[in-house]
């Protein structure tokens, strides 16, 4: 996961939306490198805390799917072992958020999640989480530096097939997964 292009996007995107000049908040007299500083601090939060809570949700087996799109079922019902919600985020059409926001990063943990799942021969769970994700966030997607950008939808016809096309995938994220466990744990 690499987190720097991450921030840098969404504090990119943000930066003419929170310089306004005709606004009169002392926040917005700063430097422009202030506020990319204070948009950075944001997103590393959202993406600490997403993480932080699935992997607390997990710990309790319940696993929460946040999702705008109007054609994914909200609702709650049981999975496996867990407890599975998913919530619909309302004004779906007028809200858009990027990798930055928690819903995202809330989904893409539960996405190294079930890459764990799938290398730890819970394969039938893995592929169904990654299915309900596809539905909730069809943006949701892997890669690294030296690996080209996979789909979530990619992803689930990888695991489907049970071929090396998700190999890196599975590595990376369930050592993510693992890494997170592990922060977590203490």
């Amino acid at each position: 996961m690499n987190t720097h292009i991450i921030f840098a996007s969404v504090w990119l995107a943000l930066l003419p939306t929170i310089a306004c000049a005709e606004d009169n908040r002392p926040m917005l007299k700063e430097s422009p490198e202030t506020l990319a500083g204070v948009i950075q601090s944001m997103a590393e939060e959202n993406v600490e805390m997403a993480w932080l809570n699935v992997a607390h949700d997990v710990a309790h087996k319940r696993l929460r799917i946040f999702t705008m799109s109007a054609t994914a079922k909200a609702g709650e019902s049981k999975m496996h072992d867990y407890d599975l919600e998913i919530v619909l985020i309302p004004n779906a059409t007028t809200f858009k958020s990027g990798v930055g926001s928690y819903r995202f990063q809330n989904n893409n943990a539960l996405l190294s999640f079930a890459a764990s799942q799938f290398v730890s021969g819970k394969k039938a769970f893995a592929r169904q989480l990654v299915g309900i994700l596809a539905e909730a966030e069809p943006d949701l997607a892997w890669s690294t530096p030296t690996h080209p950008q996979m789909t979530v939808r990619q992803i689930l016809a990888g695991l489907q097939k049970d071929d090396d096309t998700v190999k890196d995938f599975l590595a990376d994220w369930s050592q993510e997964w693992m890494q997170t466990v592990t922060k977590y744990e203490k």
